[in-house]
């Protein structure tokens, strides 16, 4: 966000990133970055601050951050301020909205709202119109949970990070896959199928071109089907 009195930034990502973009920003705006905001505490996301040492006055991240980058290498650069629940940051006259979105991908994870512009960033939960990361370990149900809460806020365009800009219906459609796929799994582990039977049964033919259909769709069974075990189901 470009203001009057500097730039706020969200995801520096890395030292490389962060070099390229501060010159863009120079060039085009005559700008400096003033304020870094954390999405959360993965290093590709969070690494990078320290290419704008010399500027940027305040970092901030949601309260399990600091941990979090404690056990990853690529992050050098800690937060100066951290919060729960909710934060509205001022810059230049300009606001936005910090909005810690619950568990599901980190315990740090947050959305920033734009009020202005009506973008919401939020990343690596949903990323667009792309079918979620292969997550051995993935709660699924707490997972559509959140994605439930995210889809109350105020927005017309999602920013999802690793995938081009989104809308509301896309992040509906997300949601709806993971919720169609356990529904699917779930039925097939009823009836005694096996994962390969799966995989071969299980189609998904209304996501066939979101970016990784082909890769991750059978990845995607075989960790809801673990997930369901995990939870014992079908009883």
């Amino acid at each position: 966000m470009v203001t009057s009195d500097g730039v706020l930034l969200v995801d520096p990502i890395n030292r490389e990133a962060g070099e390229w973009l501060k010159g863009q920003l120079a060039e085009r705006f005559g700008k400096t970055v003033k304020i870094i905001i954390y999405s959360h505490h993965d290093g590709d996301h969070s690494g990078g601050a320290e290419a704008y040492a010399d500027t940027v006055q305040e970092i901030i991240a949601q309260e399990n951050a600091p941990a979090g980058i404690l056990r990853d290498d690529r992050v050098s650069v800690m937060p100066t301020r951290t919060f729960a629940g909710r934060l509205d940051v001022e810059l230049g006259g300009k606001k936005v909205e910090l909005i810690e979105v619950g568990p599901g991908h980190t315990n740090s994870l947050i959305a920033v709202r734009f009020p202005d512009e009506r973008i919401l960033f939020v990343v690596d939960i949903f990323s667009g119109r792309r079918l979620p990361f292969p997550g051995e370990e993935t709660d699924f149900d707490t997972v559509v949970g959140t994605l439930r809460h995210i889809e109350t806020m105020d927005f017309d365009i999602v920013a999802p990070g690793h995938a081009g800009l989104a809308n509301i219906a896309d992040l509906v459609a997300f949601r709806t896959y993971i919720e169609n796929l356990r529904a699917q799994v779930l039925q097939y582990r009823k009836e005694g199928k096996s994962v390969d039977q799966m995989k071969q049964l299980i189609k998904m033919e209304a996501y066939k071109d979101w970016i990784n259909y082909q890769q991750w769709l059978p990845v995607n069974i075989e960790h809801m089907n673990a997930f369901l075990e995990r939870l014992g189901l079908p009883s």
